[in-house]
């Protein structure tokens, strides 16, 4: 009996110790917070957060932006200030912060939630910003980053704080670790480093770390004089990976490996693994080249239904320099890339030293090595491709997805069998048919809308958008949604559908109203099924505060909306004028009205064209033209 007791006892410690093992405490912070964390209604900080945080806790951001305030060392100089990662704690990002209790309650889309380098306010990435955004340094194994973007790193010193150079990894840094960090649902953008590598990412792993990088963009990021504009991995010790799933890396610039950047040795041996991804638009400036990827040394990677487009450099958009690198390349796609040379023969894939490939089931766009051409093989070598891509502008949701023909159905299936590839970029199912798609998208049927062109252009005191689509199927509607800093969009236009048609239908729309500054205009089509996709983003520029006269709309019904420039006196005079000389309207207004902006009530004038006319005390003139509309 005794012993059973004891047994009893020993069970239901072992039960509450392995609670309390898995006990997670969520912290909880918005911008500006300096409460306890406890609850959205007394929300912290963000770094007293996660430093007050234990594995496997959790904390949730609301959405705004975060500028950091820690030091890796008191030493450090106020450009030392960075978010430093911490073992175990896993940080999420894209709440609205008010009273969410569920990850899945968070929006990343709609809630961005900023960690910016921008210390010195100015909006880009240079010297008095941060050098590192974000730094995992000592043990951060376990960490977890998901929902943020990183912007505005400048990384640009040679000298170090403890151990982390000031000139690599402006938006993340990863310094000489045993570490196994995920980052998730991240905009890894406009970061440079400008001294050595890694402008977007800097990864100096050991023994048998683990990163990964799944749903991330890398934009923008660039490299000065140095290696790995979006990614620079080197192995310190061991064979470290990385994994890259489901990503983007778009305009990124460096030396060599303007996209990413690996290195190892013949006892350091870093492993790249990168699934469902695309290289776009990636310019690597020197020779070795690499526009997309460079491999030097001892290095073995596998890329499996990725797509390179459109990368420049010197020798290849995927380079590699060294016997004992080793790549297994499958089911990829490689279009419209280019040499800066006359000579495109390697404007692909340049094997520089004699590294060891596998290159099956590719669409190339010249010969590849070594012998790849062979059909056994079974890549296919095409410069100009009939039906390949949805859209090759690069803003619209349907960039590089695939339409029926060169692509589809050309891939070998065991290959997303051997590494688990279920779906594809989009989160779509990986294979639809009998053979998998090439590429990082799988052919889902036809889009509801083929987009051929987007565009906005001054009319008058407005912005006029037209576009043009080749095919329409099923789709109710386009959606017009405005913003002035390309994240906060408002609706301000609706355009219905012209119907199912399989020839080129265009559209426009105007705004008249537009705002001062930049404005941003977003496309998105929606299905009948209620499904919305974003087509495309425009920006134009209206200067509202400039000197002058800002009248819309125009042609007006009902009201006239005047704004002026500055003016030097106090009292100003608007006088509306026909054509013949005969005043019709005149209003008295103040200095205040005229700079904020006022309004002038024309229901009672006929339609027809006039002269709206301001009158300054200081006897400054300005007119323009309106037309009034019944």
């Amino acid at each position: 009996m005794k012993k059973i007791y004891l047994n009893l006892i020993c069970a239901a410690f072992l039960v509450v110790l392995s609670a309390n093992v898995m006990a997670q405490n969520v912290r909880y912070v918005k911008p500006g917070a300096s409460g306890s964390g406890t609850s959205w209604n007394d929300a912290g900080d963000l770094q007293a957060m996660i430093n007050a945080s234990a594995i496997n806790d959790e904390v949730w951001v609301a959405a705004g932006t975060y500028k950091p305030t820690e030091k890796l060392d008191v030493a450090g100089d106020n450009r030392d200030k960075t978010f430093i990662l911490r073992a175990g704690v896993k940080i999420y990002g894209g709440f609205v912060g008010n009273n969410e209790t569920s990850l899945s309650e968070r929006n990343v889309t709609a809630n961005v939630t900023i960690l910016s380098g921008d210390l010195n306010n100015s909006n880009s990435a240079n010297d008095g910003d941060a050098y590192h955004v974000v730094v995992s340094a000592g043990n951060s194994n376990g960490a977890v980053l998901d929902g943020f973007t990183i912007q505005h790193g400048f990384a640009n010193v040679a000298t170090e704080l403890a151990g982390v150079a000031r000139n690599q990894g402006a938006g993340i840094n990863i310094t000489n670790e045993a570490t196994s960090v995920t980052f998730s649902n991240l905009i890894i953008k406009d970061n440079q480093s400008s001294g050595n590598s890694g402008g977007g990412a800097y990864l100096a792993l050991s023994g048998t770390s683990n990163c990964t990088f799944e749903n991330v963009v890398f934009d923008s990021n660039k490299v000065t004089s140095a290696s790995g504009g979006a990614m620079y991995f080197v192995s310190v010790s061991g064979s470290p990976k990385v994994t890259v799933k489901n990503s983007k890396v778009f305009r990124s610039g460096g030396n060599s490996g303007a996209g990413f950047y690996v290195l190892g040795s013949d006892e350091n041996i870093p492993q790249l693994n990168i699934f469902n991804t695309i290289f776009s638009e990636n310019r690597a400036s020197n020779t070795p080249g690499g526009g997309a990827i460079y491999l030097a040394g001892y290095t073995k990677s596998t890329i499996v239904n990725c797509t390179f487009y459109n990368n420049s450099n010197t020798n290849g958009a995927l380079s590699f320099n060294g016997a004992n690198t080793t790549l297994n390349l499958y089911n990829s796609i490689f279009n419209k890339n280019t040499k800066s040379s006359s000579n495109q023969t390697s404007a692909d894939i340049r094997n520089i030293t004699g590294a060891v490939l596998d290159l099956r089931s590719n669409l190339f766009q010249v010969t590849p090595p070594d012998g790849f051409e062979s059909t056994e093989f079974k890549n296919i070598i095409d410069e100009t491709p009939a039906n390949l891509f949805s859209s090759t502008d690069i803003s619209s949701a349907n960039f590089l997805q695939l339409v029926e023909g060169a692509a589809t159905e050309k891939g070998d299936n065991s290959y997303i069998t051997t590494y688990g590839l279920t779906t594809d970029l989009a989160g779509n199912p990986r294979k639809t048919h009998t053979n998998v798609d090439l590429g990082a998208y799988e052919y889902q049927g036809t889009l509801p809308v083929e987009l051929l062109s987007f565009s906005v252009k001054k009319t008058g005191n407005g912005a006029e958008l037209n576009w043009i689509v080749a095919s329409e199927s099923n789709n109710e509607k386009f959606v017009i949604e405005r913003s002035n800093n390309r994240q906060d969009f408002n609706p301000i236009a609706t355009v219905q559908s012209k119907g199912n048609t399989t020839q080129s239908v265009s559209y426009s729309c105007v705004d008249s109203t537009p705002l001062n500054g930049d404005n941003y205009y977003r496309l998105l089509q929606r299905d009948k099924d209620g499904t919305s996709e974003v087509l495309g983003i425009r920006v134009i520029k209206f200067d509202l505060s400039a000197a002058g006269i800002q009248v819309y709309p125009n042609p007006a019904k009902d009201v006239l909306k005047i704004k002026m420039g500055t003016i030097r006196s106090d009292i100003a005079r608007v006088r509306l004028i026909s054509l013949e000389g005969n005043a019709l309207l005149t209003k008295q207004i103040t200095k205040t009205n005229a700079e904020q902006g006022f309004d002038l009530d024309v229901r009672a004038v006929n339609a027809g064209t006039y002269i709206l006319l301001i009158e300054s005390a200081d006897k400054t003139h300005d007119k323009t033209k309106v037309v009034i509309v019944k």
